[in-house]
């Protein structure tokens, strides 16, 4: 920096032979020695010291002149202290402060404490109808937050929640026909990732605080399994999904709330066909109307 002063000043000022702060010759090869200003206080022709006389900084060829590392991800962070390596984030933030950068780290919640409740409902026309509530009682799930590198946007990612075996729910759709449902998990679909995205800001993002209305629907996978008085138990899978309506995060990573409010959105619809002892019949499966919040820690 200082050599390029003194060339500017020689240049502003009156043109004067020999007032070189640019550190090279009239050849241009920076071998000129004996000049103030020129780097080469040995006089051996090297004003960058790297040995081969060019004054580029970069005696091993390997591209790098000011000596920083390699920069594979070519974000403007040397490889050696970027906390994602392989994905540009010039801005490197990390709102979990594990020192992996955001885009590269999603956070993880995977200890549920409290899940929603839901309806759960038979229709089976002029044979019969019933509902009961089914509760969401996880012991297990996996839910991930994306933040970007610029406290832009947050992705919601719910991988699965897992219930607790063995709490089925019975229901009565006429007096000779009995109806249990065990839920057994619900999922992402495989090919949607992230599927809810909401806005975030920097200064959430600095105090490690979410807290964002959303209002969106999250697609599932449900698993369970019915069983039609004492017969077999039948598995069952339903597409559809369940709405997210707010998403909390305090305290960094000290817990997360992902909150259903609008219980009459979303939901997981199926008809099937069941048989008792006046014949087979379709009823129509519904789980709706989910409410309360699924509560994780890490």
């Amino acid at each position: 920096m200082r050599k390029k002063s003194l060339g500017f000043i020689c240049a502003a000022i009156v043109w004067l032979p020999g007032c070189s702060g640019d550190d090279v010759s009239a050849e241009g090869d920076d071998t000129q020695t004996g000049s103030p200003g020129d780097g080469d206080g040995d006089g051996d022709g090297d004003g960058d010291g790297d040995g081969d006389g060019d004054g580029d900084g970069d005696g091993d060829g390997d591209g790098d002149g000011d000596g920083d590392g390699p920069d594979e991800d070519d974000d403007g962070v040397p490889d050696s202290v970027d906390s994602c390596p392989q994905h540009p984030n010039p801005n490197q933030l990390d709102f979990d402060k594990d020192d992996e950068g955001n885009v590269c780290d999603p956070v993880e919640f995977t200890m549920p404490s409290e899940g929603p409740v839901a309806g759960l409902a038979f229709k089976a026309g002029d044979r019969g109808y019933c509902d009961v509530g089914l509760f969401v009682m996880p012991d297990g799930a996996l839910v991930r937050l994306q933040f970007d590198d610029d406290a832009a946007t947050v992705g919601l990612e719910i991988v699965h929640i897992n219930q607790s075996p063995g709490l089925v729910v019975e229901c009565n759709i006429n007096e000779s026909t009995k109806l249990s449902f065990e839920l057994d998990m619900m999922s992402k679909l495989d090919d949607v990732s992230f599927p809810i995205e909401f806005g975030h800001n920097l200064e959430d993002h600095s105090n490690g605080r979410v807290q964002e209305e959303v209002g969106k629907l999250h697609p599932m996978r449900l698993l369970g399994t019915l069983r039609v008085n004492d017969g077999e138990p039948q598995p069952m899978e339903f597409l559809g999904s369940i709405p997210v309506s707010l998403v909390q995060v305090q305290d960094g990573v000290e817990s997360l709330s992902v909150e259903c409010k609008d219980g009459d959105q979303g939901g997981f619809f199926k008809t099937v066909m069941i048989t008792d002892q006046l014949g087979e019949f379709p009823v129509e499966l519904s789980i709706s109307g989910f409410a309360g919040q699924l509560f994780l820690t890490p």
